[in-house]
């Protein structure tokens, strides 16, 4: 209950052509909270393409803000941030905004949840932080919580529900 979500604009944009005085991933600099060269990464295309966030309050105080608008907007922050004046900035060949209403987790608990007794967990980024690496972290924290549980008789089920079993 006390974990509220907040949102975040994302925008892809593709070019013909690498943007140019960019280091690969960018964080928190203007209305941007991340940015990152999508070709950049592992198994990825050769096209220059860019995943960019929007930070949350700026976010939240564009939530109704038509997408293009969105998508101009933070192309040209990312433009600003290399250097690029926005009439110098190429055409991308590829240019759309995505609106997360409900993006990232804020006033995580810090662990996730378990009962043993009802033998029922949550897990997620809402529970340890609003990254990849938080629903990672604690997934493993609630298998840990769980793998005890198996090895401690005084949090085994008193019986096994064997229904329909012949």
């Amino acid at each position: 209950a006390s974990v509220r979500s907040v949102p975040c604009w994302s925008v892809m944009a593709a070019f013909d052509q690498p943007l140019p005085g960019l280091p690969n991933v960018i964080g928190e600099q203007g209305p941007i909270r991340w940015a990152a060269r999508n070709n950049s990464k592992p198994g990825r295309g050769s096209d220059e393409c860019w995943v960019i966030h929007g930070e949350s309050a700026w976010s939240q105080q564009n939530l109704e803000m038509p997408a293009p608008q969105v998508a101009q907007e933070l192309l040209a922050a990312l433009a600003g941030i290399a250097g690029i004046a926005g009439q110098d900035l190429p055409e991308p060949k590829f240019l759309k905004a995505h609106r997360w209403r409900f993006a990232l987790p804020m006033g995580q608990r810090g662990k996730p949840l378990w009962n043993p007794a009802l033998q029922l967990g949550a897990c997620g980024d809402w529970c340890v932080g609003p990254r990849i690496e938080g629903a990672w972290r604690s997934g493993v924290e609630l298998a840990d919580q769980i793998a005890a549980g198996l090895t401690n008789p005084a949090l085994q089920p008193a019986a096994i529900s064997t229904v329909g079993a012949a």
